[in-house]
């Protein structure tokens, strides 16, 4: 009889699947709380996944003018050199996207410069369009759609309550991975895309969850199919084991308890199967699911005696590959590591990705915010002492 070694990896997982008892929170909360002079003691992260500002929020600047979105005036053409080539305009009639519009470094590039040429200048997200129709004749009108306000009635009222973000932009011009690994330690350590050796062995780089750590602050990962966040080396630590924890079991619980921790990342179901659908946007996946989860989030911090005490950031990885108007930043970005993109681009990571939705919600925020906002001292307690 053989025995087949399993990876330390899958290991962590079970155990963390299988661990479903609740810990003593009462001392270490209450010296967590104390660290922080600040208002906000804790910061609740969701990240959805796939989907552009224009193409999920555009539209409500028919209700909101001091918001950057659409006017429905703009449009692509189907050859960004051909001024006689069939041109798109932004519609506000998408209900259900059944495909995945293209957002590999290479369509990305496309997107916004309109060509594979990145060194010249460029004309401003003029290549959706062009980009889509090379994978199917109907794509360049999907990803040129975006949603009416009443078809995500969740953000259209979290919006006008609270605050939206018109200058957001992923981190890096690339798929879901390297922006992820941005979220929670501002470098993708040189990854360009979801590539599964460089996932499964794990990225190196110190991330906000050590910074915390280091700082006597708590954190949490409420996870639904897998947590993501196990990308992170840090994290397969064995001492922040009890750090994870199943959505379903614990989020609610608490919550209710008073209990979540500094730094909260949410994790929503990633894997569409018949019991347990996707509600992380990503399309195909039903944005209707993501309304509700997201409003099941909201809801359970709203009820929690920390809510007085705490923000939730709502955002996405990248934009999926759907249009959005306003020009990505791709001058004077600062590569965050020094670490270069592998063969055949060398990617500098010195420019961003396309403008993604992010809304801001807390008791601390005037309603109805809706211009550029700066992060920087409201997180800034969570990364130094």
């Amino acid at each position: 009889m053989t025995c087949r070694r399993l990876p330390l990896a899958f290991l962590l997982f079970l155990y963390l699947v299988i661990s479903s008892h609740s810990l003593d929170f009462d001392n270490l909360h209450k010296k967590h709380k104390s660290k922080i002079k600040g208002p906000i003691k804790t910061l609740v992260i969701l990240v959805m996944e796939n989907r552009s500002f224009d193409h999920v929020l555009g539209w409500l600047k028919s209700t909101r003018p001091d918001i950057d979105g659409l006017t429905g005036s703009e449009s692509n053409r189907i050859s960004v050199s051909d001024p006689n080539a069939d041109e798109i305009f932004v519609s506000d009639d998408a209900v259900f996207i059944d495909s995945d519009p293209g957002h590999s470094f290479q369509a990305i590039r496309e997107q916004i410069f309109g060509s594979n040429d990145s060194l010249a200048d460029p004309a401003p997200m003029s290549g959706f369009a062009q980009q889509a129709n090379s994978m199917s004749e109907t794509m360049s009108k999907i990803v040129m759609s975006g949603f009416k306000p009443s078809r995500v009635p969740v953000y259209t009222e979290l919006a006008n309550e609270f605050a939206v973000f018109d200058r957001w932009f992923a981190s890096v011009p690339a798929s879901t991975q390297p922006n992820r690994l941005y979220v929670h330690s501002a470098t993708s350590h040189g990854a360009m895309s979801n590539v599964r050796k460089d996932l499964i062995h794990g990225f190196p780089q110190k991330t906000i969850f050590d910074s915390l750590d280091e700082n006597g602050l708590s954190f949490g990962v409420y996870y639904q199919n897998i947590p993501a966040t196990l990308f992170l080396k840090s994290l397969r630590k064995l001492k922040h084991a009890m750090k994870f924890h199943s959505y379903e079991l614990k989020f609610k619980l608490h919550a209710k308890l008073g209990k979540l921790p500094n730094y909260v990342v949410v994790e929503q179901r990633y894997f569409d199967v018949e019991l347990f659908p996707a509600n992380d946007d990503h399309p195909s996946h039903d944005m209707a699911r993501g309304q509700r989860f997201v409003k099941e989030v909201y809801e359970t911090l709203r009820s929690s005696p920390q809510w007085k005490e705490m923000a939730l950031l709502i955002t996405y990885d990248e934009h999926g590959g759907f249009y959005d108007h306003v020009p990505t930043p791709v001058r004077g970005v600062p590569n965050p590591d020094g670490i270069v993109g592998r063969d055949p681009y060398y990617f500098q990571f010195n420019r961003l990705g396309v403008r993604v939705p992010t809304l801001l919600i807390s008791p601390w925020i005037d309603k109805g915010t809706g211009k550029c906002l700066n992060l920087c001292c409201f997180v800034s307690v969570y990364l130094v002492a």
